[in-house]
C-alpha cells in the first residue's frame, strides 16, 4: 500500500509542476528526521573544543540542524516527526516510545520511524570518517551486496550533491556509482573479509533511509563554522532541495548569499563582523567561534549590495544579481585600517661593522603591497641585488651581488608612499600615524678576510646507516660563492684519505644566515668502515678559500639494512589529511597552513624520486598553545605496520632555518587496538630545524617525547603524523618545509667483523674511534695467534656493561661497533682478552 501512496504522490507533485500549483507540495508526504547521538554525553557523542571556551558537540549541531529543517519541509505540506526533541542529558524523553534517560537507541530510532508509517527516514550527522568530504550511507543487503531500498540511491545523490553546495565540502567517490554515496556494509568492511556491519539506525528501517555525514567536524575550520547555527542551517536547506529534487519539486525560492571573511593579517577568519546588505538594510553580526561565517536567506529577486562594515576594517562592497533558487558565496579578506610599519631590522640600526657578505633583511608589520616598496624603496650608495619576498609578503630580503664596499655609511630609505595590502601608507616613524617615510642608516666594517668556518656536519660522528640514499649536510657560517661547490672540492673519502668509487653529488643552499651544502651518495657505502668528509677550496663570496682542508670523519654501521617505505611521496599527498583538518592543530593561521605536493623540489639523488610534500605554515603568536598536526589518515600508507626492535623511522626534512620544532608521532600496540586510541599516540623528542637544506632525520622510538600517551613504546607500530610546532621568542612566524621518503630502516648488526687477513706480529688493542663518542664507536683489535676472544665493556666500578665478542677467533685484523644508546655518559673500560692475554683501553661516552 505504501508504494501505491508513493507512486500517486509522485505523479501529484509532477502534476501540480506542470499546472503551475502553489508551493506546498510535498503534502501527504511523511519523513523521520532523526538528529544522531543526544544528551551531550560523554559516552556516545563526539566534543570538540576548538578554542578555549568554544565547545562543540556533534549532538548539538545535528539537533538544531533537524529544528531547521523540519519547519522548512512542514512548509512545502509534508508531515515531519523527529527522534528526539531536545538535546539534554538529564531527563526522560516524554514524547518517545523508549526511556532512555539521555538519547534513544539506534533501534528504538527505527522503530519510532516504523511506528509512525513514514515515507522516509533521514539521519543527520558530521565527521565523514576523519576525511574532508560529505557522504550518504545507506543499507545494503549483505547477500545481494546491493542496495536493501535503491530509490535511496539518486536521493542520497541529490542529497550529497545539494551539501556539498551549500557547504563547500570535498568531494568523495562513493561505492555505489553515484558519487559520494556508500553501501554501508561494504563501507564498513564486509567482504572479504566479512567483517562489515550495517548501520544500527538504518538497520530496521521498514521504509528507505539514508544517513548524511554532512561535513567534518574534526577539522577545526569545519568544527568552528558548527558552531554557528545559520551554518547549520545552510545544511538544512541541502538536505530538504535534495528531499525536492527526488520528487520534481521547485526548489526553495528565495535566494541565499552566504560567505566567510578573513582578516587580512594572518588570513584568519574574523569575529563580530558587520555585513549589511541593501536595499533590504539587513545586518548580520558574526559571532565569536572564529569562522568568519555570515549568511542572509530567504531573498527576492533582484540586485543587492553586501557591504562589509567591520570597524577597525576598510569597508569593502560586492553587488550580487539575485535570482529565484540560487545560492552565492561572497567571500572576503578584509584589511584593518592601522598603518604597517617596520618591526626588526637586518642590520639594526646605526651598526658601524656590519659584514660586507651579509644579507639585509626587513620584517614588516603587515603584508605589503610589494610594488609599492619597490618604487619607494632607495639605498644610497646603491649596489646591484635581488629582491626576494616569504612570510605573506611582510619579509623582505635585499641579498647584495657582490660584497658590499668596505667602511661605507649606507642610507636605506622607504619613502611614505610605501603601503601595505591594506592600502594604508606606511607608518615610517613608529608614532602608529601613517604617511612618513623610514630610514636604515649603518656602517659597513673591514673587508672580509676570513675563511668560511664549518658550523656543523650532519649526520655527527657515529653509525650511519648502510643505505644507497646516503646524503650528509654540511653548514657554513657565511654565503659561499656557488661555483666553489663542486664534488673536487668537497667529497668523501676514505678515513686515509683514498678517493672512494660511489658517486658523488652536491648541492648549494643559501638561507638568510647560513648557506649549506649536500653532498649526496648514489651507491652504498661499505658497512663497518671508517670515511671522512674532505672540503678544501672553498670560498666565499669575497674570495677567501679553505686552504688547508678539514676533515670530517664518520663511520659506518657494521651491519645490514633493510627498508620499507611508508610513503615515498612520488605521485600525490593524497593519504594526508590538510593541516587543521587533523583535530590536533592548534595556533596556526588557518589558510597559511597547507599541505602540497611538488614535482620539483626533492631529494634527488634517489633513482625514480619524482615528487616530494610540502608544508607551508604561518602561526597566530596570539594563540596560547602551538602545535600543526600533519595526519596520514588513509591509504596503503597507512597500512604499514611495524615492530620497533631494531627499527629506526626515517624521513628527510628539507630545512628552512626557522628553528621550528619537529618529531614524529605513532600509534602504538595497534595489534590490539587496530583502530587506534588517543592514550596509544606516542611521539618522538623534539628536532629543531635550525639548519638548511636536506637532512634525513630518524628516530630509533628508544627515547619518547610526551604527548596523549604514555610514553612507553608497546605493541605493533603505525605512523600517525608530522608534527611541528612554533617556539615564541625563538621560531620564525612562516615557513615552508618539505619531506621526502618516509621509510622505515630495521638493521641487523654484525657482532664483530674481520677486516684484515694479515699476519700481525703482536697482540693489539687499538684507541676506539671516535673517542669520545655519542651513541655508537668502532672497537679494532688484531691477534698474532688463533685464540679464544672476548672484548666486554666495564663501567668505572669495574661492572661489566656489556660483552661485544665471545668466540673462538683466527689469526688476523678485527673491528666490533659498539652502540652505548642505554648507558648514561661517563668514563667506561674496554678489555681484550685473548687466551690468557688482556689489554685494557679507556673511552669516554658524552650524550
Amino acid at each position: 500500500m505504501k508504494r501505491i501512496i508513493l507512486s500517486l504522490f509522485i505523479i501529484n507533485c509532477s502534476l501540480s509542476i506542470a499546472i503551475a500549483q502553489p508551493p506546498n507540495n510535498l503534502s501527504g508526504l511523511k519523513i523521520c528526521i532523526d538528529p544522531g547521538h543526544g544528551g551531550n554525553n560523554a559516552a556516545n557523542d563526539r566534543r570538540i573544543e576548538p578554542d578555549p571556551g568554544n565547545v562543540f558537540w556533534e549532538s548539538e549541531g545535528n539537533f538544531r540542524k533537524a529544528l531547521w529543517l523540519r519547519p522548512m519541509l512542514q512548509a512545502r505540506g509534508a508531515t515531519v516527526f523527529l527522534t528526539r526533541n531536545h538535546n539534554r542529558n538529564d531527563s526522560v524523553y516524554a514524547d518517545h516510545p523508549t526511556n532512555d534517560p539521555y538519547e534513544p537507541s539506534l533501534s528504538a530510532r527505527s522503530q519510532f520511524a516504523n511506528a509512525n508509517n513514514v515515507h522516509w527516514f533521514h539521519s543527520i550527522h558530521s565527521n565523514a570518517s576523519g576525511g574532508t568530504y560529505t557522504m550518504v550511507l545507506i543499507k545494503e543487503d549483505k547477500i545481494t551486496r546491493q542496495a536493501v531500498f535503491p530509490q535511496t540511491i539518486p536521493m542520497s545523490g541529490n542529497i550529497y550533491t545539494h551539501i556539498r553546495s551549500h557547504l563547500r565540502t570535498s568531494a568523495s567517490s562513493g561505492n555505489t556509482g553515484t558519487a559520494g554515496v556508500y553501501l554501508d556494509y561494504t563501507f564498513y568492511g564486509g567482504p572479504p573479509p566479512g567483517t562489515g556491519f550495517n548501520l544500527g539506525v538504518l538497520n530496521g528501517l521498514t521504509m528507505p533511509g539514508q544517513l548524511s555525514e554532512g561535513s567534518f567536524h574534526d577539522g577545526f575550520p569545519e568544527t568552528r563554522r558548527l558552531l554557528n547555527n545559520d551554518y547549520r542551517k545552510m545544511e538544512s536547506y541541502a538536505i530538504m532541495n535534495g528531499f525536492l529534487q527526488y520528487y520534481g519539486c521547485p526548489k526553495d525560492s528565495g535566494g541565499i548569499i552566504a560567505g566567510i571573511q578573513l582578516d587580512a593579517n594572518g588570513a584568519k577568519p574574523m569575529n563580530q563582523t558587520v555585513v549589511r546588505l541593501l536595499p533590504e538594510n539587513k545586518v548580520y553580526i558574526g559571532d565569536l567561534f572564529n569562522n568568519g561565517f555570515y549568511m542572509f536567506d530567504s531573498l527576492t529577486p533582484g540586485q543587492k549590495i553586501v557591504r562589509f562594515e567591520t570597524p577597525n576594517y576598510k569597508m569593502d562592497s560586492v553587488s550580487i544579481n539575485v535570482t529565484l533558487q540560487s545560492t552565492t558565496f561572497a567571500d572576503r579578506t578584509l584589511y584593518d585600517i592601522i598603518p604597517p610599519k617596520v618591526t626588526l631590522t637586518q642590520p639594526v640600526a646605526g651598526d658601524t661593522n656590519y659584514s660586507v657578505t651579509n644579507i639585509i633583511g626587513i620584517r614588516f608589520s603587515k603584508s605589503m603591497d610589494t610594488a609599492s616598496i619597490r618604487s619607494s624603496l632607495s639605498i644610497t650608495p646603491n649596489f646591484a641585488n635581488t629582491f626576494t619576498w616569504s612570510n605573506s609578503n611582510t619579509q623582505l630580503v635585499i641579498k647584495p651581488t657582490l660584497p658590499l664596499p668596505i667602511k661605507t655609511n649606507f642610507t636605506l630609505t622607504i619613502a611614505a608612499i610605501a603601503k601595505g595590502m591594506n592600502g594604508i601608507q606606511i607608518d615610517g616613524n613608529g608614532d602608529g600615524i601613517a604617511g612618513d617615510q623610514f630610514v636604515l642608516q649603518f656602517k659597513t666594517g673591514s673587508n672580509d678576510i676570513t675563511a668560511p668556518l664549518v658550523v656543523s656536519v650532519y649526520p655527527t660522528d657515529a653509525n650511519i646507516p648502510i643505505s644507497p640514499n646516503q646524503i650528509f649536510n654540511i653548514q657554513f657560517n657565511e654565503r659561499l660563492d656557488p661555483s666553489s661547490v663542486t664534488t673536487s672540492t668537497i667529497k668523501i673519502e676514505s678515513s686515509t684519505g683514498e678517493a672512494i668509487l660511489q658517486t658523488q653529488q652536491v648541492q648549494y643552499w643559501e638561507g638568510n644566515v647560513f648557506s649549506a651544502v649536500n653532498v649526496y651518495t648514489t651507491t652504498a657505502l661499505d658497512a663497518g668502515k671508517l670515511y671522512r668528509i674532505s672540503i678544501a677550496n672553498v670560498k666565499d663570496l669575497s674570495g677567501n678559500a679553505i686552504s688547508t682542508a678539514i676533515y670530517k670523519n664518520f663511520s659506518v654501521f657494521s651491519g645490514s639494512s633493510a627498508y620499507t617505505t611508508i610513503d615515498d611521496f612520488n605521485t600525490s599527498v593524497a593519504s594526508w589529511l590538510q593541516p587543521t583538518a587533523s583535530g590536533s592543530t592548534v595556533g596556526v593561521i588557518v589558510d597559511s597552513a597547507k599541505w602540497l605536493f611538488s614535482s620539483t623540489v626533492r631529494v634527488p639523488h634517489i633513482s625514480g624520486n619524482a615528487g616530494a610534500a610540502q608544508l607551508k605554515y604561518g602561526w597566530n603568536t596570539a594563540a596560547t598553545s602551538f602545535l600543526l598536526r600533519e595526519y596520514l589518515n588513509t591509504g596503503a600508507p597507512r597500512d604499514v605496520k611495524w615492530y620497533p626492535s631494531n627499527t629506526k623511522i626515517q624521513t628527510y626534512i628539507l630545512g628552512d632555518e626557522s628553528k621550528t620544532r619537529f618529531r614524529f608521532a605513532i600509534d602504538d600496540s595497534v595489534d590490539a587496538f587496530p583502530l587506534g586510541t588517543a592514550a596509544n599516540h606516542e611521539v618522538s623528542p623534539w628536532y629543531i630545524i635550525d639548519w638548511i637544506g636536506w637532512r634525513l632525520i630518524e628516530w630509533d622510538f628508544k627515547e619518547t617525547g610526551a604527548w596523549l600517551g604514555n610514553r612507553k613504546i608497546e605493541g605493533q607500530l603505525r605512523f600517525d603524523s608530522y608534527q611541528i610546532q612554533y617556539v615564541p621568542d625563538s621560531s620564525a612566524q612562516y615557513g615552508s618545509l618539505y619531506f621526502d621518503q618516509l621509510q622505515l630502516t630495521t638493521q641487523t648488526p654484525t657482532s664483530v667483523r674481520r677486516v684484515s687477513d694479515n699476519i700481525p706480529t703482536q697482540l693489539a688493542l687499538q684507541q676506539n674511534y671516535p673517542n669520545p663518542f655519542n651513541p655508537a664507536t668502532m672497537i679494532e683489535y688484531s691477534l698474532d695467534r688463533n685464540s679464544e676472544v672476548t672484548v666486554k665493556i666495564f663501567d668505572v666500578l669495574g661492572r661489566e656493561v656489556a660483552t661485544l665478542v665471545n668466540e673462538r677467533q683466527e689469526i688476523g685484523g678485527y673491528s666490533v661497533p659498539f652502540d652505548a644508546s642505554r648507558l648514561t655518559s661517563g668514563l667506561y673500560f674496554y678489555t681484550l682478552t685473548a687466551g690468557n692475554r688482556s689489554i685494557t683501553k679507556k673511552m669516554l661516552l658524552t650524550k
